[in-house]
């Protein structure tokens, strides 16, 4: 509990600091753009507090340890997108493929009625997932990994760039839920 509110508050954190960021670019005055400087300061100095308390209850726990040094090995996830992985989505690694994707909103729902076949869309599920499997694709689509080299073919068949980086969201989260399912196993 303590640690989804720690993660809660670092989300919370995150999106001030881009508002402030973006209230750093208007402004002509100096004095405005002191303040929200100095507002840019403290909300940096109160992510990197949250950070270093989150790596430390995760460090005293020895399950949880092993499971972030799992996830990390996933080209795209680090540190902070393992912790939120973590601690967001417990059930990771007692589930299946499927359940899993859906849980994180990347199983794809179809739009068929009668004769009408539409386009399938993701959704639902844990909305705090998707922005973080999001990042983590990204990352992964510009590393040098196996990861990249499927958004690549994804791309090659003619697939819109979203979509593959949907698809790569979903094989992340798929990836993730193995190792972990594995990781209990053993």
């Amino acid at each position: 509990l303590e640690l989804y509110e720690l993660v809660q508050r670092r989300q919370d954190l995150k999106h001030m600091l881009v508002a402030e960021k973006s209230r750093y670019q208007a402004p002509r005055a100096n004095l405005i753009k002191g303040s929200c400087m100095a507002m840019i300061k403290v909300i940096t100095k109160q992510i990197e507090d949250i950070d270093k308390e989150i790596n430390a209850l995760i460090g005293n726990d020895n399950v949880l340890k092993s499971k972030k040094k799992e996830l990390i090995t996933i080209p795209g996830i680090g540190n902070v997108i393992a912790n939120e992985l973590l601690i967001l989505m417990p059930e990771l690694g007692s589930m299946n493929r499927r359940q899993v994707a859906s849980l994180a909103g990347l199983a794809p729902k179809a739009n068929e009625s009668g004769k009408f076949i539409g386009y399938r869309r993701t959704g639902q599920g844990r909305n705090i997932i998707k922005p973080i499997l999001f990042l983590a694709a990204m990352a992964a689509r510009n590393s040098k990994s196996h990861l990249a080299i499927f958004y690549s073919n994804l791309i090659a068949r003619g697939k819109k760039k979203m979509v593959a980086l949907v698809a790569l969201m979903r094989k992340i989260i798929v990836i993730a839920n193995a190792k972990l399912k594995t990781l209990e196993t053993v």
